[in-house]
């Protein structure tokens, strides 16, 4: 391995390497360096865990030390804070490190202080959309897990992102990193980029296939092996490692975990145990408890733990930062785990090769890529020599087929996911409205410059981009010019910049028409309704049952005059059942109760009909779940009525803010008189709070839970805290403390107004 004073780095820079114990290269970054601090553009692709981002950090140093600036783009929030805590150890070298992954409708010129930003692709090409002066004068460009532009949600924005940097700084180093993919020569092609492959790994990985108490390995051997899951891992615990497992559902997760526990705790020592114990009782702190919570509390005793989507943020960091202590000695997670953040295991055991697929109405078996980017995490760097990927099969046909598809067979082709019509709608309006591109033959020169055109002709979407101009013209996204030129209308213009699909803001559009001149009978559900509807705003779903439909049915019919969907036709027609031999168990949208109700009309519901009813209810349930969470309803209660996790809500939430501050913007341009209304609901869903706590949330380290115990104590207003608060007295009160305290009494003796909206991501947070 080469030493790294032979890479011409300054000496500083290789200090800050030496203290996180790097002292020599790895194969692929002795390789990969050169080409990287030279300034050329570079597609490194090579497995887990093989050093592809040092690489990357230190083309970004070199320019920074240089007075250039640099970009690094995640595709994951989890990624963005783990490469911002990894770049910040050169801080030291006078480098300014910044992250930003929140505000979409701002350029946020603060940013530009920053020689290093990190960004998730969405941020990123909000900064575009809003043609950030300061992104022209980036040097190096990293994007990382570029393979995920085979992902069909995420894969075309990063798509469009490559390319218009291209477009606007055709100067712009360009540095992709990827995990081993089949098409790399063709990926490196487009980037105009020298390709940098390989196997090497510094843990060495032994994947093999477990059926039938065996394990058959890569290299054609076969041992003897524990009958069961809990043997596999326990026999990993045994040799001084830890076990990571991935299943393919939540519901898995957890009941894999508890199976874990018994067997784990036999293995560990008293002091082991003690510490665990103490470890374990943090994941019931924090300003609200949840189920999530108390569960991992018990398992985490054990040395065990689980991870996936429906934990809340800080649940998921706290179960992280214990693996990475090696105090956890097992943890049970989603997939989702092996596309984001660095967690290692000595053996990694994928328990479930399928997922149901929706579309399909089956069960199918995972993609080649997904499966060895979790094997891939077997082997722990500086504490491992090799590491173990298991994959199980049921019996000798599935053994045969993965040995030959998952543990010898090469990933999947990357293909472009931007000529969807859902994908390309947003992305057009932006190129038009950052004037980008001004007419048809502009787009289609832009376009051409894609992976997706790189794959195949342009020509194929052609069709596709004039349907979407087409439709843009005719929701008066766009005007057309003389000689084929093509801008946006106001309206277009700030529907580019609020990030958000136009599709919705037709829906949002059409249910301001709507309410305009409308004041009596709107409430908060008239406007949880409209965002509910529009295409960005994620619906709860999942199986509907009997007494949650009956409940939603209720609901529903007993606020129809309220809501602003806009195609009113969407609303059917609510009938109760007849009562005569009704024992109130149907669930409504069953076969039976549209054959009752058909009878009773005279005629059966159409397949059409079903369908808008169930797209409605799906609708109608997201809407409750926000209603509860504003009226500050507990996140326990919440999940055990909708099925969803404490990080489900947070994320519907999340996404709920943004939709009605985009409603709220857009009912500026329309004069519509709503913007009064919709501005506090927005801050009331941000925070989850009733009304009566707006002003008390505007204090800064103040949400819901902190905010209510304010209310409770007499304080309902900063003016109460102003003429009767003291640091003493906040301090007795439930999750303040002496910190805190001090703050708020700052905060209201000097007036001062936390932000509505911010534009970076606060890494301090408000514990609660």
């Amino acid at each position: 391995m080469k030493d790294l004073e032979e890479l011409g780095l300054p000496q500083a820079v290789i200090d800050v390497l030496k203290e996180d114990g790097i002292t020599s290269l790895y194969p692929p970054q002795e390789e990969a360096l050169p080409i990287a601090l030279s300034g050329k553009n570079l597609f490194l692709a090579v497995p887990t865990a093989s050093g592809k981002s040092l690489v990357a950090y230190l083309a970004l140093v070199k320019v920074a030390l240089e007075g250039g600036k640099g970009l690094y783009i995640v595709p994951l929030r989890a990624l963005a804070s783990e490469k911002f805590e990894d770049l910040r150890r050169f801080e030291c070298l006078g480098i300014k490190v910044g992250i930003s992954i929140g505000d979409y409708d701002s350029p946020d010129i603060n940013l530009q202080k920053y020689d290093i930003l990190i960004s998730t692709s969405e941020k990123a090409d909000s900064l575009l959309r809003h043609k950030t002066d300061w992104l022209k004068i980036i040097k190096v460009i990293v994007a990382d897990e570029v393979h995920l532009l085979n992902d069909a949600d995420r894969g075309p924005t990063l798509e469009i992102i490559l390319s218009r940097f291209s477009q606007l700084n055709p100067g712009a180093q360009i540095i992709a990193l990827s995990a081993t993919v089949n098409n790399a020569k063709e990926m490196a092609e487009w980037l105009k980029a020298e390709l940098v492959t390989s196997e090497w790994r510094p843990v060495k990985l032994r994947p093999g296939v477990f059926c039938a108490g065996e394990i058959h390995y890569s290299d054609g051997k076969v041992e003897k092996a524990a009958s069961s899951i809990e043997g596999l891992v326990t026999d990993a615990i045994k040799s001084g490692g830890q076990c990571l497992v991935f299943v393919s559902s939540r519901k898995s997760c957890e009941t894999q975990a508890g199976n874990l526990c018994n067997a784990i705790e036999g293995l560990l020592s008293r002091d082991e145990l003690k510490e665990l114990e103490k470890e374990s009782q943090r994941f019931l702190r924090g300003a609200e408890p949840t189920s999530f919570g108390r569960s991992l509390k018990v398992f985490v005793a054990h040395g065990v733990a689980f991870h996936h989507a429906g934990l809340r943020h800080d649940q998921r960091k706290l179960v992280e930062e214990l693996f990475k202590a090696k105090k956890i000695k097992a943890l049970v997670a989603t997939p989702t785990l092996a596309a984001g953040i660095n967690l290692p295991a000595r053996r990694v055991i994928v328990r479930d090769s399928r997922r149901w697929d929706g579309a399909l109405g089956e069960n199918v078996y995972l993609p080649v890529m997904e499966i060895k980017q979790m094997l891939g995490r077997a082997g722990r760097p500086r504490y491992d020599t090799e590491g173990e990927g298991i994959l199980l099969a049921k019996d000798d046909w599935e053994l045969d087929k993965f040995m030959e598809n998952y543990i010898h067979g090469p990933p999947e082709d990357i293909s472009s996911k931007l000529g969807a019509e859902t994908a390309l709608r947003s992305h057009i309006l932006s190129s038009i409205a950052t004037g980008y591109c001004g007419s048809m033959d502009e787009l289609m020169l832009f376009l051409s410059k894609t992976f997706y055109a790189h794959q195949q002709d342009t020509y194929k979407i052609k069709d596709n981009v004039e349907n979407i101009v087409d439709f843009l013209l005719e929701n008066d996204f766009l005007i057309s010019g003389s000689q084929g030129g093509l801008r946006t209308t106001l309206y277009g213009k700030r529907v580019s910049d609020l990030y958000i699909d136009p599709m919705s803001a037709k829906v949002l559009k059409e249910a301001l028409e709507m309410a305009k001149g409308r004041k009596q009978g709107l409430t908060a559900i008239s406007y949880l309704s409209a965002i509910c509807a529009t295409v960005d705003m994620q619906r709860v779903a999942g199986y509907l049952r009997k007494a949650e439909t009956q409940i939603l049915l209720k609901m529903l019919k007993g606020v129809r005059k309220e809501l602003l969907i806009p195609d009113a036709r969407k609303v059917p027609d609510f009938e109760e059942k007849s009562s005569e031999g009704d024992d109130g168990e149907d669930e409504w949208g069953s076969k039976d109760y549209h054959e009752e109700e058909g009878r009773r009309k005279g005629k059966k519901r159409t397949k059409d009909e079903e369908k808008v009813t169930e797209e409605l209810l799906g609708q109608f349930k997201t809407t409750s779940l926000l209603l509860d969470w504003i009226n500050e309803k507990t996140e326990d209660m919440m999940t055990d009525f909708y099925g969803i996790g404490p990080g489900d809500i947070h994320q519907r939430a999340e996404m709920a803010e943004w939709m009605l501050y985009s409603m709220g913007e857009l009912a500026k341009i329309f004069d519509t008189g709503h913007e009064g209304d919709i501005k506090p609901l927005a801050i009331r869903m941000k925070y989850g709070i009733k009304e009566e706590l707006l002003d008390l949330c505007s204090l800064r380290g103040v949400a819901r839970v902190r905010a209510r115990a304010l209310f409770a104590r007499g304080f309902k207003t900063r003016e109460d805290l102003k003429a009767r608060g003291t640091e003493k007295v906040l301090m007795e009160i439930p999750h303040i403390g002496p910190e805190l305290a001090k703050s708020i009494m700052g905060q209201v003796r000097l007036g001062e107004q936390r932000p509505e909206r911010t534009t970076t991501l606060d890494l301090g947070g408000e514990g609660e």
